[in-house]
C-alpha cells in the first residue's frame, strides 16, 4: 500500500502563480497525497484561490494565519501533517508530474530517509537557464558524504534547498525552521541530512524553480540577508562539536566566500559603511588561520589572498579620504553626466561603481545606435517601423517570429524603415526611446504566447508599451491568449480589456480560434484571426538532407506536460525505424541578437530537416517541422495553443500527427507519414491571410 505524503505549500501573495503550483501537485502520478496550503496572511486573492481548490479536491487542507514568514508557515504545516513523509513546495514553483513518484521510489529502493531530485530554474519571460540532463543517474549517499556534497560547486545548491526533497516525517521531531529569518534552509537542511541514515539522489530535473524579480531571495540586498552568516557559524559549531573536521573546514571556507560576496553586495546596495566594514573585519580576522586548512584548494588560497590585500587597501583608502566624503559624491554626479557625451570616461566611472562594464557599455552603445537609426529614418521624411521589446533570450521560436516579421515588412518595401529595440534595452531606456519616437511611427509588438497569465513579465511589458505609445499605431502580431480560470485571471483579463480598448489605433492578431473567441468578447475593434507569422516563411530547403535520427524537442517549463510521453513515443518508433534518438531544444543557453539571429535559426532548421521524424510539445517545433517538410508527431501543451494552431491552419498538412490522447494512437497513420514521399509546404494560402494587415500597414504609411 502506498504511504501518505504530506505536501506543505506556504502561500503569501502569489495569486499570479498559485494555480500553476497547485495544478502541478494535483496532476501527480503518485496520488496518495495530503496537500496543506498555509495562507500566511495574504493580502491578495491567494486565500480565495486556496479555498477554491479545497472545494475541488478532498486531499487539500487550508490553514489561514497571520503573516509570520516562510519558516512559520512551514512549521504550521508540519504540525498539521499526518503523512509518513513530508515535502515542501514553494507556491510560485511547479513540479513535474512524476515528481513524487520518483522521490518515493528512491526512498524505497535505497531504504533512504531522504530522497532528492535536481531543480531547474525557469523564468517568467519564458526562458530556461538549466537544460535537460542527457545522462540520468541515481546515487545513494551516507549522511557525511551528502554533507560534503553541500560544498560541491555543481551539486551544492541542490543539496541546500528544502524544496526538492522528500523526508521521513520523524526527522522533524526535534527540528523546526527558524522563525522570522530568511535563508532558513541553511539553518535546517544540514541537521536533517545528519540525522538521516541514507540519502538517495536522482539528477532528474523535476522541480521547476521560478526566478521572479520580486521574490524574497531576489529583492534588494538588506541586513536580513546577513541572517545566513549566523546560520553558517552555527553550522561550524555543530560540525566541530561532532568531530567532523573536514566539514568544519569546508564550511569555514564557504563562509569566507560568502563574506567576499556580501561585502560587494552591501556596498552596491548602499548599506551603511559600518556594516561593510564589519563584514571585511570578519574576513580579515579569520583568513590567516583558514589559509592553513588542508581542505582549501590552490585557487581558493589565491582568491582569499587577493581579497585580503584588497580589503586592507580599501580600509586604508577609507581612512585617507574620509574628510572629502561629501565631495566624492558631487564629483561622481558630474562624471555621470559627462559619460553620456564622452565614451572613454565610462571606464573610470563604471569601475568605481563596480558595474559590469562590458554589458553596460554594449547596452549604451546599442541605445545610441537606435537613436541614430531613428534620426536617420525621420530625416529622410519616412515613418519608422519599430519592433519594440524583441527577445534577446535564446528561445528560437520567439526569435523566428521576429525574423518572419522582418520578411513581412521587407516584402512590403519597408526594409530601410525598420528599427529593432530588444526587451533589455526597452526596459532600460524606455523613456528615452519614447522621446525619439514620432507620433506616426508604427509600433510592432511581436507575436507569441504572451497575452495572459502564463508569462507575466512579457504580458506586463505589452501593457506598458500600449499605454506608453498611446498616440502611435500599434500592430500586435499573432498571439495566443490564456487567462487562468480564477479571481486573479479574471482581474488580469479585465485589465487587458481596459488598456487595449482605450488605445485608438491598436490592431490585435490572434493565432488560434480559442484565443480569438476569448478576446473578441472583450476587445471592441480591430481584432483578427491570423496564422502564426512563422508560417509566412516559404519552404526552407537544404541540399544535403539525411533524415538520420528520431528527434525530440520537449518543453521543460510550466507550459510543458509531455516530456515522458515524448520519450516513450521516441523509443517506440526506434524499435521499428532502427535509428538513434537525438534530443535538442528550441531554447539555447546564450543570447541572440539581430546579427546572429538568422544563423542560429537556420542551424536549428538544419537539425530538424535531418530528422526522420520530430516528436515535440513545442508550437514552434511543429511549425519548424512544417516549413522544413519534416514529419512531426505533436503533443499539446497546457494552454492548448498547439492544437488550436494545428486545427485552424495545419490540419491539412499531410505529415503532421496531433496526439489528443495517449489511450488511442493511430500508428498506422504515423507509419504512413514516415514512409510516403515528403510533403511540400506551400505558404500561398497563409500569405493571402495577411493581405488585410498589409492594407492596414499601407494605409498607415499613406496617412
Amino acid at each position: 500500500m502506498q504511504e501518505l505524503i504530506s505536501v506543505i505549500v506556504p502561500v503569501y501573495n502569489v495569486e499570479r502563480y498559485l494555480s500553476h503550483c497547485i495544478e502541478s501537485i494535483l496532476g501527480q502520478t503518485y496520488p496518495h497525497l495530503e496537500i496543506i496550503l498555509v495562507n500566511d496572511g495574504s493580502t491578495d486573492s491567494s486565500g480565495e484561490i486556496c479555498e477554491e481548490y479545497k472545494r475541488k479536491d478532498k486531499r487539500i487542507k487550508v490553514i489561514h494565519k497571520k503573516n509570520g514568514g516562510l519558516s512559520d508557515a512551514r512549521n504550521q504545516g508540519l504540525n498539521l501533517s499526518c503523512g509518513e513523509y513530508v515535502s515542501f513546495i514553494d507556491s510560485d514553483d511547479t513540479i513535474d508530474e512524476t515528481y513524487f513518484e520518483t522521490l518515493y521510489s528512491l526512498c524505497k529502493k535505497y531504504d533512504a530517509d531522504i530522497s532528492q531530485v535536481y531543480f531547474k530554474r525557469v523564468y517568467e519571460g519564458g526562458s530556461d537557464k538549466d537544460y535537460f540532463n542527457e545522462n540520468i543517474c541515481e546515487q545513494c549517499f551516507s549522511n557525511i558524504e551528502m554533507l560534503e556534497e553541500y560544498y560541491n560547486i555543481e551539486n551544492g545548491p541542490n543539496v541546500t534547498i528544502a524544496c526538492n526533497k522528500l523526508y521521513q516525517k520523524t526527522l522533524f521531531n526535534d527540528i523546526q525552521y527558524p522563525f522570522g529569518k530568511i535563508n532558513e534552509d541553511e539553518a535546517t537542511t544540514y541537521r536533517l541530512i545528519f540525522l538521516a541514515n541514507k540519502i538517495a539522489v536522482s539528477n532528474k530535473k523535476l522541480y521547476y524553480y521560478l526566478q521572479r524579480s520580486n521574490s524574497i531571495m531576489r529583492t534588494n540586498f538588506s541586513e536580513k540577508n546577513l541572517d545566513v552568516l549566523d546560520f553558517i557559524e552555527e553550522k561550524s559549531c555543530f560540525f566541530k562539536n561532532n568531530g567532523l573536521t573536514k566539514l568544519f573546514e569546508l564550511n569555514k571556507i564557504y563562509n569566507m566566500k560568502l563574506l567576499i560576496r556580501y561585502c560587494l553586495m552591501a556596498k552596491q546596495s548602499g548599506m551603511d559603511n559600518s556594516i561593510v566594514s564589519n563584514l571585511k573585519n570578519m574576513f580579515i580576522n579569520e583568513i590567516d588561520s583558514i589559509l592553513k586548512y588542508k581542505s582549501i584548494s590552490k585557487s581558493e588560497k589565491t582568491d582569499f589572498s587577493i581579497a585580503k590585500i584588497s580589503f586592507g587597501l580599501c580600509q586604508f583608502k577609507q581612512n585617507i579620504f574620509s574628510r572629502i566624503k561629501n565631495g566624492k559624491k558631487k564629483i561622481k554626479l558630474l562624471v555621470k553626466k559627462y559619460i553620456e557625451k564622452k565614451n572613454n570616461t565610462h571606464l573610470l566611472y563604471l569601475r568605481a561603481k563596480s558595474f559590469n562594464l562590458s554589458k553596460y557599455y554594449k547596452c549604451y552603445s546599442e541605445y545610441k545606435n537606435i537613436k541614430n537609426r531613428l534620426g536617420k529614418i525621420h530625416l529622410s521624411k519616412k515613418k519608422a517601423i519599430i519592433f519594440i521589446a524583441t527577445p534577446s533570450h535564446g528561445n528560437l521560436g520567439d526569435q523566428a517570429i521576429v525574423y518572419s516579421q522582418y520578411i513581412f515588412f521587407e516584402e512590403l518595401g519597408f526594409k530601410d524603415q525598420i528599427c529593432e529595440v530588444n526587451e533589455y534595452l526597452y526596459d532600460l531606456y524606455q523613456k528615452k526611446i519614447k522621446r525619439k519616437v514620432q507620433k506616426d511611427d508604427l509600433i510592432v509588438i511581436d507575436g507569441g504566447g504572451n497575452i495572459g497569465t502564463l508569462w507575466m513579465v512579457p504580458e506586463n511589458r505589452i501593457l506598458n508599451i500600449v499605454m506608453r505609445f498611446s498616440e502611435n499605431p500599434i500592430l500586435v502580431f499573432p498571439q495566443s491568449a490564456y487567462f487562468i480560470d480564477n479571481v486573479y485571471g479574471k482581474n488580469e483579463l479585465h485589465k487587458v480589456e481596459r488598456i487595449f480598448n482605450r488605445h485608438p489605433n491598436l490592431h490585435l492578431m490572434l493565432r488560434d480560434k480559442r484565443s480569438y473567441n476569448l478576446m473578441s468578447e472583450y476587445i471592441s475593434k480591430n481584432i483578427y484571426l491570423l496564422p502564426d507569422i512563422v508560417l509566412y516563411n516559404k519552404q526552407i530547403k537544404f541540399e544535403d538532407v539525411e533524415r538520420k535520427y528520431i528527434l525530440t524537442i520537449s518543453r521543460k517549463d510550466h507550459e510543458g506536460q509531455s516530456a515522458e510521453q515524448i520519450l516513450c513515443m521516441a523509443k517506440t518508433l526506434q524499435s521499428t525505424l532502427k535509428l538513434p534518438i537525438r534530443e535538442t531544444d528550441n531554447v539555447i543557453e546564450h543570447n541572440i541578437y539581430p546579427e546572429n539571429k538568422r544563423n542560429e535559426l537556420f542551424a536549428q532548421f538544419k537539425t530538424i530537416s535531418d530528422a526522420k521524424v520530430l516528436i515535440t510539445d513545442r508550437l514552434h517545433g511543429m511549425i519548424f517541422a512544417v516549413i522544413t517538410n519534416t514529419p512531426c508527431i505533436v503533443f499539446d501543451n497546457i494552454n492548448k495553443k498547439i492544437s488550436g494552431v494545428y486545427k485552424e491552419w495545419l490540419k491539412d498538412v499531410g505529415n503532421i500527427y496531433m496526439i489528443n490522447s495517449m489511450e488511442y494512437i493511430d500508428y498506422e497513420f504515423i507509419n504512413s507519414i514516415l514512409n510516403t514521399k515528403q510533403v511540400q509546404y506551400d505558404n500561398t494560402k497563409i500569405v493571402k491571410k495577411f493581405d488585410l494587415i498589409k492594407q492596414i500597414c499601407e494605409r498607415i504609411y499613406k496617412d
